[in-house]
């Protein structure tokens, strides 16, 4: 539910709203709040929704502390993670952290590989282990290793393999 910012509600009312950088410079003005039209939005994330509205508010205010930063891939997976992380810890983080945590990650060199057994991890991997491989092989080790018993990963599907073709030795032999 999506109230109006009103001079007249309580602190509950406001903390539990989800108000947008423009509502509030427009409230702030309205109510007499000098340079109001310069305040950021730092106030705390209660109500916090990961849409193309809310990315942009987060993409201008980094842009306006550090102009050279550049989007990344992975920083919106990861900028999700971080919030869910301070809340689940007790902390309050206000929309200027998650600013400021934006443009670290940018500035990251490299992230860290995030642990999930997925085909984008296998390919890379596999891409690790062997520099002339085709996508074509990829692909059919992927199939392949898809309807395996085992984790879904590089290794795993090398060790598969690997007794796979013991077996096969033993029973020709």
């Amino acid at each position: 539910m999506r109230g109006k910012l009103s001079a007249t509600m309580t602190v509950r009312e406001f903390e539990n709203g989800y108000w947008y950088r423009k509502q509030l410079k427009d409230f702030g003005e309205r109510i007499g709040i000098p340079a109001a039209a310069k305040l950021r939005k730092d106030v705390r994330i209660e109500n916090y929704t990961s849409n193309r509205e809310t990315k942009d508010f987060i993409i201008e205010q980094g842009r306006r502390i550090a102009p050279d930063v550049r989007k990344k891939p992975g920083v919106w997976y990861r900028l999700n993670r971080w919030r869910e992380e301070q809340i689940t810890k007790g902390a309050r983080p206000t929309y200027g952290d998650l600013v400021r945590h934006y443009i670290a990650l940018n500035r990251m060199q490299r992230f860290e590989r995030i642990a999930i057994r997925c085909y984008n991890n296998f390919v890379a991997e596999f891409l690790a282990a062997d520099k002339k491989v085709t996508r074509a092989e990829i692909v059919a080790a992927w199939i392949e290793l898809k309807k395996l018993d085992v984790p879904k990963d590089y290794t795993s599907w090398v060790k598969a393999r690997a007794t796979q073709k013991r077996h096969r030795r033993t029973a020709t032999s």
